[in-house]
């Protein structure tokens, strides 16, 4: 017998998971979202869009991406791979449901109203044509102090006489505002827009206006930033941040060690889950003092320090310089003396620090892949690692073509002369509650 919450939790997964139908209702293919978005509607369905499983209790929820991991599985599993056993653990939930973002970015567009210069986050497609910018309010997944900094953002780029930029050749100006938090409820904001949309000798008065009005208005504001970015996204080499107000960093206490956080920053974004993570994958690897990680795309470095006290040492790579300030400025605040982090792609990296470590006999690595897997050249470098005999995945999005490609990599004996790995457990985690999305920890051993 199937409970009726069970079954509409199994429905909806179903047309979550495997339509190319839009979540935010039961809407004909042919007719764009933008269409249907009404003054009255549009929180609604940006709700509908960005948490489509809001409605459900938790442990529906939980069933969904429990049932999504194993349909998943089932999908590796039919790709010509050697046989092997996977143990699909059970979901690991989050510590909190609501307002667990500590990170969030509010993009300028016209509105349903059809104002130019809304804040929002967008419904629509550009590549479909149309994109409207909806202000998220009620958003389960947001702080509300979030929401206030974006409508802050919103006041000042109103009165302001310079134009939005919609698109980077349109001349405008307003294009984004990043903030962050920690669990202290310190902010930090990041207005991003484009320099053509500046006149010139204007710079210095926007800066002085922008901290005039922020200050007045934020009172939590610990620092605030103007990153000029010309392209679709600009790192700090391209397009440097600049720091217009209070301090350079704000900090973030996780368990017993504490770290610094820039506008580059990357940690994962459910702050609360992070333990969890992290005690999973130890649980994984089974270190000890012997073991060097290699950990791939390392971000601020959380992980190493985690890390530190059970192995030999660490060593981060990351292709954000501001990224590895964080990490190694991280070792030392909290006197951690054997993780190194440095600058640079995996792909012109990897290979060089493993030759480094010829003699090292036991190493493992444990890899963010992000939502998009990686370049199969690092895949060729790490399976051709003797040393290497487990390697941790961790992915928002293993469903993604170019993740699928990765994991299976890894596993496809005809894809490189080195030995394969094949993967041994799977277990999934929910970092975003009211999502579709659900990450893996995957455990990677070397066939024998």
């Amino acid at each position: 017998m199937t409970f009726p919450r069970i079954r509409n939790a199994l429905q909806l997964m179903r047309k979550l998971y495997c339509t190319k139908i839009s979540v935010a209702e039961n809407i004909e293919k042919d007719v764009p979202l933008t269409k249907k978005l009404t003054q009255e509607n549009q929180h609604e369905m940006l709700a509908n869009i960005i948490t489509p499983l809001r409605n459900l209790d938790y442990s529906g929820q939980i069933l969904m991406k429990k049932n999504w991991s194993k349909s998943l599985l089932n999908t590796i599993k039919t790709k010509h791979l050697p046989r092997f056993r996977t143990t699909l653990h059970g979901v690991i939930p989050s510590p909190r449901t609501t307002a667990y973002r500590n990170k969030d970015e509010f993009s300028v567009q016209i509105g349903v109203d059809g104002n130019p210069k809304t804040v929002g986050l967008f419904v629509g497609s550009g590549s479909e044509g149309e994109v409207i910018s909806v202000f998220p309010s009620g958003l389960e997944n947001i702080r509300e102090d979030h929401l206030e900094v974006a409508k802050v953002f919103e006041e000042f780029i109103r009165q302001s006489s310079l134009n939005a930029c919609h698109r980077l050749n349109d001349g405008g100006c307003w294009r984004s505002i990043q903030v962050r938090s920690n669990r202290q409820g310190e902010i930090m904001a990041t207005v991003i827009a484009h320099p053509a949309g500046i006149p010139e000798g204007e710079i210095d008065s926007i800066k002085e206006n922008l901290v005039k009005h922020f200050q007045t208005k934020v009172t939590s504001l610990k620092s605030l930033y103007l990153q000029l970015c010309p392209h679709t996204r600009c790192n700090h080499q391209q397009a440097p941040y600049s720091l217009i107000y209070g301090n350079p960093y704000i900090f973030e206490s996780i368990d017993s060690y504490t770290f610094r956080i820039s506008p580059e920053s990357y940690i994962q974004n459910n702050t609360d889950s992070i333990p969890l993570l992290y005690e999973r994958i130890f649980d994984f690897i089974d270190v000890n003092k012997q073991y060097t990680i290699l950990d791939l795309n390392c971000g601020i470095g959380a992980f190493s320090i985690f890390a530190s006290s059970y192995v030999r040492g660490c060593i981060g790579i990351e292709n954000s310089t501001l990224c590895v300030e964080d990490a190694n400025c991280n070792a030392v605040k909290n006197n951690v003396k054997n993780c190194h982090f440095m600058y640079g792609s995996l792909e012109k990296e990897l290979k060089g620090i493993l030759k480094e470590l010829d003699s090292t006999p036991y190493i493992i690595a444990v890899v963010n892949a992000g939502n998009i897997g990686l370049h199969d050249q690092v895949v060729k470098i790490l399976r051709r690692c003797v040393q290497l005999k487990k390697l941790v995945l961790f992915t928002g999005k293993a469903d993604h073509p170019n993740a699928m490609r990765t994991i299976i990599n890894f596993c496809r004996p005809k894809f490189d002369t080195s030995t394969p790995f094949y993967l041994s457990n799977v277990q999934p985690i929910d970092m975003y509650p009211g999502t579709k999305y659900c990450d893996l920890i995957m455990l990677f051993q070397r066939a024998k």
